[in-house]
């Protein structure tokens, strides 16, 4: 079974540290264990300007997100970007759409509207829903295992389970 490529977005990224049990943090949490997580210059610089901002000293501490981007970096396969795209309605999200290019992603996760619009770029998802399930039921934590679905545009489901004998992706 190939293992995903994800490139995560910033807003995900930083979602996922805020909110603890939340669908980013176990986007996240999955892409660490089962998945490759993709970054770059670009995208690095982006999480780091956006994680020093004071107005998250009220949720988790600067050591705390300072801890997290160094975790990020070391987990994370990092990309030379070789190509240069103009394509997204937001000039500032083109670095995601480079990274996802260049580093070969299988989808890029984002909540922005700007990159959701695209569907897909060239052979890569943008899904516009990703779902946890739970031991059938949605959203619901258990120490045990979860099940993570992306659903792309064509409605083809790629499904994931984190457990001590994850069985990675499969699409259905």
């Amino acid at each position: 079974m190939t293992k995903l490529r994800l490139v995560l977005d910033t807003n995900v990224l930083v979602s996922g540290l805020l909110t603890q049990n939340s669908i980013p943090q176990r986007i996240y949490d999955y892409a660490i264990a089962q998945a490759t997580l993709l970054i770059s210059q670009a995208t690095l610089l982006e999480l780091e300007r956006v994680l020093i901002r004071p107005k998250f000293d009220r949720y988790v501490s600067l050591e705390k997100r300072l801890r997290f981007i160094a975790s990020f970096v070391t987990r994370a396969e990092h990309i030379d970007i070789t190509e240069s795209i103009a394509l997204c309605r937001d000039p500032q999200d083109n670095h995601l759409l480079e990274l996802a290019a260049c580093g070969s992603a299988t989808h890029l996760i984002t909540g922005d509207q700007d990159l959701l619009v695209l569907n897909s770029f060239r052979e890569i998802f943008i899904p516009k829903t990703v779902r946890f399930f739970v031991g059938g039921k949605a959203l619901k934590y258990t120490s045990q295992y979860f099940l993570i679905e992306i659903a792309d545009e064509d409605d083809t489901v790629y499904q994931g389970r984190i457990d001590s004998a994850a069985v990675g992706w499969v699409a259905r």
